[in-house]
């Protein structure tokens, strides 16, 4: 399945995201900090997506109390 992301409020501006079997197998950022993205990237690559997904709005919930200029998908 290959995912396709546009977030708002941050540097990036597209996320390509290929999972097969319920695992991440490809990350490609666009725009954003290169040296933070490739590093996102490959700790993601290998990753469950549904164990991602879930970090992510750990995260998402945390860092909106401390006013953190985030942006992720809402699964």
């Amino acid at each position: 399945m290959h995912i396709t992301y546009r977030p708002k409020g941050v540097c990036s501006q597209l996320f390509e995201i290929d999972v097969e079997n319920g695992i991440i197998e490809k990350v490609e950022v666009k725009g954003g900090c290169s040296g933070n993205l490739q590093g996102i990237s490959r700790l993601l690559v290998g990753m469950k997506a549904e164990d991602a997904a879930a970090n992510w709005r750990v995260y998402a919930a945390d860092s909106r109390q401390h006013r953190a200029p985030i942006s992720y998908p809402k699964h």
